[in-house]
């Protein structure tokens, strides 16, 4: 897995661009995992969300974990860690030696999980 910081502003997350994101294109799949409020039963809110893309090309197949968001009351609390083992196991059982993940320097709390997962 790698990990990059680009400068800028960053996306403004909405429905839209989500179910944008989550769209499949020829050549593209992409998964998603949704994590739950354990204290809230199977059918609670959810708390935490990832996606994984699955491009086939003429390189083969890249994997990509694109988005990445955990509700702010649920931080620091293994979320983002476990949809982020769940991502990577998906990836292995699809053939993936690799997964990429980007974010943004202006995401300081972000560039700090990564690169703690990446160490």
């Amino acid at each position: 897995m790698a990990c990059s910081a680009e400068s800028g502003a960053g996306p403004r997350l909405s429905p839209t661009g989500l179910r944008a994101e989550l769209a499949s294109r020829d050549g593209r799949a992409c998964v998603g995992f949704l994590a739950r409020s354990a204290a809230a039963g199977p059918d609670g809110d959810a708390v935490g969300l990832a996606v994984v893309i699955e491009a086939s090309g003429s390189r083969g197949k890249r994997f990509s974990l694109a988005w990445l968001l955990v509700h702010p009351a649920f931080r620091r609390q293994g979320v983002a860690s476990a949809l982020v083992s769940h991502s990577l196991a998906h990836v292995r059982s699809r053939g993936g030696k690799a997964c990429s993940v980007e974010t943004l320097s202006s995401w300081p709390e972000a560039v700090a999980f990564w690169r703690s997962v990446t160490a």
